[in-house]
């Protein structure tokens, strides 16, 4: 009994200590408990936690107004029921005060009859299997104790004792002991349930049941699960009305995303704004162009982000969401939040993480073997009466024609080797938290050759708040660096277009083969290389002090630097001994982005009257970008030894010299009132400075209203649909700007020539003063319903938004007598996105030992160009429709193979007997999306966890024609197996033409059709839907018996698949880069892994 007494009176004392400084204002006029948790809820940040009916007895309470810290309150308003509290973290657990069920005497004989206590441990976990930290163990009629962090718990008992397990939102089960030492739980969800995620909104965070905008949130353990290097290539298919793809496989590669849609005619201002702990990180590559773009097209700058430190990314996208970043977040904003310490009791928490495997492309293209080239050739031959010599036909007439080579084996048939370690060091206490975290990273690539990327990066976070919490601060701070060695280009070229005959790669003396210069060994290419070093720095500091009960002071302080070096060399031994200047070059660039921010703000919360909940936020931005870069292209080497050095080359040219510096300022504001929680809206505010206008252009107001109504709490909901368990109506409408128009644009701007005069470099004009263009304009508007069936295991979500972008930035062409060919200026355009999107979340299976959830989503948009003033004989005739897509393609319309000349035939507008741009082009064809989305399923048997999720893309795109730059028979150039379908003879009715080995011009008939098919027709155009299976990850967990024995909190061991499976009927080599890149495909990547914690 002293026991129990001793454990009661401890875990009181120590729960109350962290609020008994912090105050509230309460005042209760015979109303419920509830009533009075949901006051001190909103003056603290506190959470009540409590069971379902637990507090409902207490309707008729009744308080002065005084201020009290709270656990006074607390003791004030419990003093007269049967219930009690602990604090934990930042919630406050109600539960039942413990009544003695041992009988308690003084007789010492009664005493001494009591049967022994012994010791009792377990672990409580969820239906997802994972631990349920600070879970209620009770001793039925006796006291109780918490799970930690990792659902473990240690009681005394007695044999015939019985255990309560309880907590919020999971049912409550009890168990007998019956001398058992061993008890684990799997709770499960008490259903009907609304899982009450927090999501962060940018500068506060809101439940999702209070959000008036839409934000869409993917956690660590969604991104955890997938063997990605890059966190973008994480949200692929998972985020409604976010479209994200790949545009090469190489490790480090480009990626894509567009947030509903193209909103700008400029193709580099439609990037959103990536925030990283509050800090923001440049949206577009920090590499040279001039060097990197030929083997990683579209460099993302996320990729320098060490994907194993994120804590959740968070995507905002309508008006309400994204006004608060003004113009900066007129393309959406992607919040990237990063790991922090959690409480831990003192104690420190190591854990080790490591995986490897291995990645090889999805597929190949079925090309010609030797015997079809041999017959291809041959017939271009005949059907041109062209005599083949050595020099048109060396393939023919000089090289082995016995030989086969499978060159997308040779080249694109390797098998990457993938390897990732991470560890991290956490703890703390109630009010100081830490975490220390690093990660290396390794992937080999498919190619011949010692190429790889690797990424290595250092991660540290701590927070600290004062008992009464009216001070705390948060530093964080991370170093990534990234390497890359690749070949200069990607081989994928060679790959399919090498003729299968083609000379073996190495002579008899083990030297690059040339074959007496007939040919273009791609080993020779691959010597070829491309090497980048990046090292990425983010600190963020955020200060926050309460000046009164309600009223806080925040700061938030932030910088960001981005360093690139890379190096491209060109040996002498890569080149063709025949060529005519055969020297070595290179190129050196050094690239830098510097970033800092500084946002002080206030913010005040307050309750209005009995019901209203009320908070606001004033603040004000300052941030400056400095960007500078230079590229060197030196030439002339002589010796391959001396291509990292610049100085030893005999000719330097200066390719690229930049120097911008970009600076932002701001006034913000936010008011949001709460009613009865039911009624919510949300004002947003916001004046934006940006240096990129001239005078009297730089400031601009933009601003939006969200509201939304939880109709499910309205009692007359709940009689009429009784099956509705959660039902909510929100809209938002407001306006943004951008800013995205690069730097110095609206100045003269002088460039210095590359030819000398006496000497001397002159200058010439490259830009034109233009003080008189301003911001761009986004009208969004967005209607959405939130729906919750069978207690909320059916989940469904229906948005509809509607975009308009007007006053938009685009080149406007100038008189040659200016001597300048466009000026930018803003243009009466109107690019309109629409679309629904669909969210639906299931609960199929519920049970302590299955669990089966399903999560979908499915985007429908619509992109179209409303209005262009003077589009006719304007610069952009040929590129844009009104009523269309921006990705419009106008084409000539194929009408099939003439059958008595076996050549391509398009009709022929105009009538003038030729094809001709524009007066030919009658197809209008949409290279863009219909609908997008994806079907996640997460199956959960004992300590098993399965996760499967499916991609699905219904698109129209470039097919693998225009891979194939020559026409088949000619050139010494590849071909799909489809030409052998192909006409020979009059009469023949068939899909492909005659095959010619003639080039262009007068004679070339055929290959002057062949390029309009490829290049100009909606021929080349066809259908590149997909399924994907994306992503397959199944972990087991560690057997409590195991981790007791190894002395391990928890442990797993899991596999993972990337890119499984696809089923599509596009013809090339993946439907994910549907533009004729000739690029790498997505690899598909198989990890095995075992995660530890101590």
């Amino acid at each position: 009994m002293m026991l129990s007494m001793i454990l009661e009176g401890n875990a009181q004392n120590t729960t109350k200590g962290g609020i008994h400084t912090i105050e509230v204002t309460v005042e209760l006029n015979d109303e419920s408990l509830e009533s009075c948790f949901k006051s001190i809820e909103r003056q603290t940040g506190l959470l009540f936690a409590f069971l379902p009916g637990q507090v409902d007895p207490y309707t008729s309470i009744t308080l002065p107004k005084a201020t009290r810290t709270v656990s006074a309150t607390l003791d004030l308003v419990l003093k007269h029921t049967s219930l009690t509290y602990r604090q934990m973290n930042n919630s406050i657990v109600i539960f039942e005060k413990p009544t003695p069920s041992r009988s308690e005497t003084t007789d010492a004989k009664e005493e001494m009859a009591v049967p022994a206590l012994h010791v009792v441990t377990g672990k409580v976990t969820g239906p997802d299997g994972e631990p349920v930290p600070e879970a209620n163990v009770q001793i039925k009629g006796a006291h109780a104790v918490t799970t930690d962090l990792d659902g473990r718990y240690t009681a005394e008992v007695l044999d015939h004792d019985v255990l309560v397990f309880s907590f919020v939102g999971y049912k409550t089960v009890e168990t007998n002991v019956n001398s058992r030492k061993v008890i684990d739980l799997a709770m499960e969800y008490e259903v009907p349930l609304l899982q009450e995620v927090e999501v962060n909104a940018g500068y506060w965070k809101v439940k999702g049941r209070e959000q008036t905008g839409n934000i869409s949130k993917v956690t660590a353990k969604e991104i955890e699960n997938q063997p990605v290097s890059n966190p973008l290539v994480a949200l692929e298919g998972r985020v409604p009305g976010v479209y994200i793809h790949q545009y090469s496989g190489v490790p480090g590669g480009g990626v894509s995303i567009q947030i509903r849609g193209t909103n700008s005619l400029r193709e580099y201002a439609n990037d959103p704004l990536y925030i990283i702990d509050g800090v923001p990180f440049p949206s577009t590559q920090v590499s040279s162009s001039f060097i990197s773009g030929a083997i990683i097209p579209n460099a993302n700058p996320l990729n320098n982000i060490n994907i194993a430190d994120i804590e959740s990314i968070e995507i905002l996208k309508d008006a309400d969401a994204t006004a608060i970043y003004g113009s900066r977040g007129a393309n959406g904003v992607v919040l990237v939040t990063t790991k922090a310490g959690r409480k831990a009791s003192g104690s420190m928490q190591v854990n080790v993480d490591f995986r490897q495997g291995v990645g090889r492309i999805t597929r190949t293209m079925d090309l010609l073997n030797t015997q079809q080239w041999l017959e291809m050739r041959k017939e271009a031959f005949r059907n041109d009466g062209v005599t083949m010599t050595a020099n048109n036909a060396p393939d023919l007439l000089r090289w082995d024609t016995t030989r086969y080579t499978d060159w997308q084996k040779v080249l694109l048939g390797g098998t990457a080797r993938v390897s990732d370690v991470k560890a991290s060091v956490s703890g703390g206490d109630e009010f100081t938290r830490y975490l220390f975290s690093t990660n290396y990273y390794r992937e080999s690539t498919v190619f011949p050759g010692d190429f790889s990327f690797r990424k290595g990066s250092a991660h540290f976070n701590f927070n600290h708040a004062t008992r009464n919490d009216g001070f705390r601060f948060s530093l964080l701070a991370s170093y990534t660096g990234t390497g890359n060695n690749l070949p200069k280009t990607d081989p994928i070229g060679a790959a399919i277009q090498l003729a299968p005959v083609a000379p073996r790669v190495y002579d008899d003396q083990g030297e690059l083969n040339w074959e007496n210069g007939t040919w273009a060994n791609p080993f020779g290419a691959l010597r070829q290389t491309y090497t980048s070093n990046i090292g990425t720095v983010v600190v963020n500091s955020i200060i926050s002090y309460r000046v009164l009960p309600g009223l806080y002071m925040n700061n938030n302080l932030g910088y960001t630097n981005v360093q690139v070096d890379e190096l491209q060399k060109n040996p002498i031994s890569s080149l063709n001994p025949t060529a005519p200047d055969r020297t070595g070059s290179s190129m050196f660039g050094d690239n830098k982005v510097n970033t800092w921010i500084a946002e002080p703000q206030l913010e005040y919360r307050d309750t209005i009257g009995a019901h209203g909940v009320l908070k606001m936020l004033v603040g004000t931005t300052f941030q400056q970008t400095i960007s500078k870069g230079q590229t060197l292209w030196a030439k002339g080497y002589r010796n391959d030894d001396l291509l990292e050095d610049p100085l030893s080359a005999p000719e330097i040219e200066v390719a690229e010299n930049a120097y911008a510096q970009y600076r932002y300022n701001a006034i913000f504001g936010r008011i949001n009132f709460n009613w009865k929680e039911k009624y919510i809206i949300n004002l947003t505010g916001r004046r934006d400075g940006s240096s990129r206008f001239g005078p009297g252009k730089q400031f601009a107001n933009f601003g939006a209203i969200g509201t939304a109504w939880i109709f499910s709490s309205e009692p007359f909901i709940e009689h009429v649909f009784p099956f509705l368990s959660y039902g909510k109506l929100r809209a938002s409408h407001g306006i943004t700007g951008s800013d995205q128009i690069g730097d110095y644009q609206y100045l003269d701007s002088y460039s210095s020539t590359s030819n000398t005069y006496n000497g001397l470099k002159g200058t010439v004009p490259i830009r034109l003063y233009n003080p008189d263009y301003s911001w761009e304009s986004n009208k969004k508007t967005e209607a959405a319903i939130e729906l919750g069936f069978a207690g909320n295991r059916i989940l469904l979500s229906t948005s509809y938004y509607h975009n308009l972008s007007s006053n938009q930035l685009v080149g406007h062409s100038l008189p040659v007598i200016t001597g300048q060919a466009s000026i930018n200026s803003n243009l009466g355009a109107v690019v309109q996105n629409t679309g629904v999107e669909v969210m639906l979340n299931t609960v199929n299976v519920f049970n302590s030992n299955f669990t089966w959830k399903t999560y979908i989503n499915a985007t429908a948009p619509q992109n179209k160009l409303i209005n262009y003033p003077n589009l006719k004989g304007s610069d952009y005739d040929q590129r844009y429709v009104v009523g269309q897509p921006l990705s419009i393609r106008q084409k000539y319309h194929y009408t099939g193979v003439n059958p008595e000349t076996g050549i391509y035939t398009f009709e022929d507008v105009d009538g003038d007997g030729n094809m001709s741009a524009p007066n030919d082009y009658q197809s209008l064809k949409k290279v863009t999306q219909q609908f997008y989305g994806g079907i996640q399923n997460n199956i959960r048997y004992k300590n098993w966890q399965l996760d499967v999720f499916f991609q699905f893309v219904k698109q129209t795109g470039i097919n693998y024609l225009s891979m194939f730059l020559n026409t088949p028979g000619s050139r010494l150039t590849n071909q799909p197996v489809q030409v052998l379908d192909r006409w020979q003879q009059p009469g023949d009715i068939t899909g492909i033409q005659q095959f010619t080995q003639r080039g262009g011009g007068p004679l070339g008939v055929a290959a002057t059709a062949y390029n309009n098919a490829r290049e100009y027709s909606d021929y080349a155009i066809s259908d590149a839907s997909f399924v994907r299976l994306k992503n397959v990850s199944l972990s087991w967990q560690l057997r409590s018996s195991w981790l007791k024995s190894m002395r391990l909190q928890q442990g797993s061991v899991y596999v993972q698949g990337q890119n499984l499976l696809t089923f599509t009927k596009y013809a090339g080599y993946d439907p994910e880069i549907p533009v004729g890149s000739r690029s790498l495909p997505p690899l598909r990547i198989v990890m095995a892994g075992i995660q530890l914690t101590f």
